[in-house]
């Protein structure tokens, strides 16, 4: 194979050498080694030997050193060789020993040394070229990818992060740039935060190469890194206080970055005496050194340096020693790294100019001097700055004093005449309200009693009539619903407002409630021909914790709302899936999604409050009392849900619910309940009931009700008189009582406590079911506190009452 060296062919070459010369010799060995022919010119001097070079006579020549010249670069490096001190062997005094010791030490303690020499001696010939790579080394050069480089974030000048700009920055990043130039090579830097080890960042991978680490024997000896040779040298100083001097003798608490293992060790190897204080950065050991955590600290001239300019160290300064305490940084890789990219970085910054660092270095430090901030301003001038503080502050209290007095009774009638206003405001307010909600109410409740009082007229004019009796009649009982409903809202509004309406958290089966609220309104949808989609997520549980009756009345507001304001032919979407799931509760959004008739950004804003329609139009036209969505909206608010609606005019609404509901044991899950067999007609032929009612009408309805199911019925018209029927009984001769709750003598409450204090056979058995209009939650209560068994509310459902009777006498 032909020889070659970074890059070239020496083969066949016009060599030129000077005469009797250890070089010529030395090359002539090197290309019978290597097995290339070369053509040998001769020449008297060296003078006479550049000159045919410079005129192309020869193609090289051999020299020691590089002429100052950009025209000359090195063809190929063919001997290096010791030079050594010698003395006489006849010398009595061990002299050489002595000699060998010495350099033994000084190579010990400084291990770049003779590199530091090179670059004073021969820096000048050596930066006047480029770097020379190997064919190999330029190989590597063209495929290396991007390296990462990990610098220090916060040792200016050297590397930290522009206050102006946010860019890291500093003498070792625009060094990097020259060794790019320099290698071809190319990086990425990044910034390593105070207190995180750039030794341990490397080994993990993150970076390629570290910059700023200390050069010494200690990480030449390390079989886990590779190291270049330096490429900034400077020096290390000591920092105390101004009116203190430096004693090597003394003992010291030494302030040591934790990320500066370079310092640890000088420190270790020349000052074993010392005690070791550890912070995150340099500038925490200045402030440590400041307030007398530490006594000194070391580190770099340059990074002294800037932290000097900053006010709060006024008082510190560089002290003076007579020792040589070099600090040299190089580059690092791990022992993994090809040697091939720490011999092109050693090549490259072998060949930076020295004049080039000295200008980076001037730039960074003396020609960008620290900016003082608003904080270092403060601090250098806290005492004239305390002084105009305390004058301020005590013209302010004579100002405040004298401006207090005169606005007291200013203050005193301005707050007198706004109560004033604010009292009328609130009365015409309330007043407004009062009567738009007695007009609202008023047509609310006057539709569906116009519609029960004509519909009974017209029944009764066609007896002879059962078909149109029995439509007038079903028509009777939709428009008692409708008042009902009215009239439950307003109920529900009232508790909110007084905060009496509670929730409870007890276990249902969600999706029967949902299968339920679903079979309510399909038919509905079919014949007003919308589109019904219901889509559950299969996840959610069937049973968890909550309040169902609420959980219901939002669905059934929201859904009759979509249906409402949805034209024939649209479409209604009702959407449950589970959003997460903890330990104790499951997160589920209910969305009902419609293409009615859509409202305004305007109405959107007040929509749940109480009272509120889109416009008189849609008022006349739709009618409604405006309380249904502020009631949802409570109830959401109740359960620590909550609600949100998405509109456009014209194009539909869609409305959000989310709920946190409580988790029930897994293992314990209902089965799917079988469908439902038809309902049997109840009958409760050979049961005597006691209702205790004091409205006439209302006795007669219950009575009649209870007669159609073949029970026998005795009446009492106060609860004294029920007490004194039960008593008066016989054992067994009651199955139940009905009690109403607000009647004349003894109301229903008393009276139950008086059946279940008595001595009779049946006080504590006999079934007790409260059947009144008292329909709040706390009326609930209340019955169930005093030994009820069962709340019915009026108006009487029917059938709800008669299963209710069926479910205490089976």
């Amino acid at each position: 194979m032909e020889f070659e060296q970074n890059g070239l062919s020496l083969n066949g070459w016009k060599i030129g050498v000077t005469t009797d010369t250890y070089q010529r010799e030395a090359f002539a060995n090197f290309a019978k080694a290597q097995g290339f022919a070369y053509q040998e010119i001769v020449f008297p001097d060296k003078e006479k030997m550049f000159f045919a070079l410079d005129n192309g006579k020869v193609d090289a020549v051999t020299s020691i050193s590089m002429n100052r010249s950009d025209n000359y670069k090195i063809a190929a490096t063919y001997s290096v060789d010791p030079v050594f001190i010698a003395t006489r062997k006849d010398r009595a005094d061990n002299l050489v020993k002595q000699v060998d010791a010495a350099i033994g030490q000084i190579m010990q303690k400084t291990p770049n040394f003779t590199s530091r020499l090179q670059q004073r001696f021969y820096a000048n010939n050596l930066t006047q070229t480029k770097p020379f790579f190997t064919a190999e080394e330029v190989a590597f050069i063209k495929t290396c990818p991007t390296l990462k480089v990990g610098h220090f974030s916060k040792r200016r000048p050297f590397s930290y992060y522009d206050p102006a700009t946010h860019q890291l920055t500093g003498i070792a990043l625009d060094i990097l740039e020259q060794i790019s130039i320099k290698s071809g090579l190319k990086f990425e830097s990044e910034g390593i935060e105070p207190g995180i080890l750039p030794m341990a960042e490397l080994s993990k991978g993150k970076y390629d190469l570290i910059t700023g680490i200390v050069y010494n024997s200690e990480r030449l000896a390390n079989p886990a890194i590779r190291i270049t040779t330096a490429y900034y040298q400077g020096r290390m100083v000591i920092v105390g206080p101004k009116n203190k001097y430096f004693d090597q003798n003394a003992t010291y608490r030494i302030a040591i970055p934790s990320d500066a293992k370079g310092i640890e060790r000088y420190v270790r190897d020349n000052f074993k005496q010392y005690g070791f204080v550890y912070f995150k950065d340099s500038e925490e050991c200045m402030d440590a050194v400041t307030d007398g955590r530490a006594d000194i600290m070391m580190q770099n001239s340059e990074i002294v340096n800037a932290l000097l300019q900053k006010p709060r160290f006024d008082h510190l300064a560089i002290w003076p020693t007579n020792m040589f305490m070099d600090e040299d940084f190089s580059i690092v890789a791990t022992s993994q790294a090809n040697p091939l990219l720490i011999s092109i970085l050693n090549k490259a910054i072998n060949s930076l100019d020295a004049n080039k660092i000295y200008d980076i270095t001037m730039e960074y430090s003396y020609n960008r001097p620290y900016v003082l901030t608003a904080k270092d301003i403060f601090y250098k001038y806290k005492m004239e700055f305390g002084v105009v503080g305390l004058f301020i502050c005590f013209i302010l209290i004579v100002a405040t004093y004298v401006f207090s007095q005169k606005r007291k009774n200013i203050e005193v009638l301005s707050q007198k005449n706004a109560q004033l206003s604010q009292a009328i405001t609130q009365a015409q307010v309330a007043n407004s309200a009062k009567s738009q909600f007695m007009s609202r109410m008023s047509h609310e409740i006057r539709t569906p009693l116009n519609g029960i009082t004509g519909l009974t007229t017209l029944a009764l004019s066609n007896l002879d009539n059962p078909g149109k009796v029995e439509e007038y009649l079903q028509k009777i009982i939709l428009s008692s619903k409708m008042l009902l409903s009215i009239i439950n809202d307003i109920l529900d509004m009232s508790a909110i407002e007084s905060a009496k309406l509670k929730v409870v958290n007890e276990p249902f089966d969600f999706r029967e409630l949902l299968a339920n609220v679903v079979d309510v309104y399909t038919p509905q949808c079919r014949n007003k021909k919308i589109q019904f989609h219901v889509q559950v997520d299969d996840a959610i549980d069937r049973t968890v914790r909550g309040d169902s009756v609420r959980v219901n009345q939002i669905l059934l507001n929201l859904l009759s709302n979509a249906v409402k304001f949805t034209t024939e032919g649209g479409s209604l979407n009702l959407t449950v899936k589970q959003l997460r799931k903890g330990t104790k509760y499951v997160f589920i959004r209910i969305a009902v999604q419609d293409t009615g008739i859509g409202m305004t950004e305007e109405f959107k804003q007040r929509i749940f409050k109480p009272f509120e329609q889109g416009t008189l139009k849609t008022f006349q036209k739709y009618g409604g009392s405006g309380l249904g969505l502020s009631i949802t909206k409570n109830l959401v608010d109740l359960m620590n849900g909550k609600i949100s609606v998405r509109s456009e005019l014209g194009k539909g609404s869609t409305f959000t619910v989310d709920m946190p509901f409580g988790l029930v044991n897994t293992e314990k899950q209902p089965t799917p309940k079988a469908p439902a067999a038809p309902p049997k007609k109840i009958s409760f032929a050979g049961k005597r009931f006691l209702v205790v009612e004091d409205q006439v009408i209302n006795r007669e309805i219950a009575v009649e009700l209870l007669k159609m199911s073949q029970a026998t019925v005795e009446t009492a018209v106060d609860g004294k008189a029920a007490v004194d029927k039960f008593a008066a009984s016989a054992p067994g001769y009651y199955d139940l009582i009905l009690m109403d709750i607000q009647m004349p003598i003894m109301n229903g409450y008393e009276a139950t406590k008086a059946i279940r204090n008595s001595n009779h056979a049946q006080a504590k058995t006999i079934p007790i079911i409260a059947m009144t209009a008292d329909a709040f939650t706390e009326d609930v209560s209340k019955s169930l506190t005093a030994g009820m068994n069962e709340h019915i509310s009026k108006p009487i459902d029917v059938k709800k009452m008669l299963q209710t009777l069926a479910r205490f006498l089976q």
